[in-house]
């Protein structure tokens, strides 16, 4: 079951994942997740500051998050769970707007979806974990690092996707 709950929210994810190189794309993405969410740029940063009081996270740069899916990548026993669920915390601000930028997110994302090869890369990367059966978190870390880099994750775009998904492979665990 908790299979099953990761695989449908990872696959989900893939549409909206990645596009490292159109900086413009993810500030647009963002931009309706701002437009309708007042607040959620600082939302993330008291969670990333929440991460670091937690020793998850060292600061809030892309290096940072780099080391974190690269801590993942190697430690088996996945143990980077914060005391507050992001998913949860995020999915209260949600509520009213969800629909709102869903639908702002997928205009954008049919309309420049030919012009990115990232979103390709890490949607055919985390399609072949769930069609092979070895989703984990050391494997869901070792395709986010082989599709991006430290620079992408300074964007608030890869920030959030990221959180969201550690928040899943949590909820999984338990």
């Amino acid at each position: 079951m908790k299979k099953l709950f990761l695989t449908n929210l990872i696959y989900g994810l893939l549409t909206i994942y990645s596009f490292g190189q159109n900086e413009s794309i993810e500030s647009k993405l963002m931009d309706c997740v701002y437009e309708n969410r007042p607040g959620f740029k600082e939302f993330i940063n008291n969670y990333e500051q929440l991460l670091i009081s937690e020793n998850i996270l060292t600061d809030k740069n892309g290096m940072s998050y780099k080391i974190l899916l690269e801590r993942i990548r190697f430690d088996k026993q996945f143990d980077y769970c914060a005391s507050k669920s992001y998913m949860d915390e995020n999915l209260k601000l949600v509520e009213s707007n969800g629909d709102l930028i869903r639908t702002c997110q997928s205009q954008l994302l049919n309309e420049s979806k030919e012009q990115n090869l990232k979103i390709n890369e890490m949607r055919n990367a985390l399609n072949n974990l769930v069609i092979s059966g070895n989703l984990n978190p050391s494997n869901i870390a070792n395709e986010i690092l082989s599709v991006l880099s430290e620079k992408e994750f300074e964007h608030y775009y890869y920030r959030d996707k990221l959180l969201f998904l550690l928040s899943i492979i949590c909820k999984s665990k338990k």
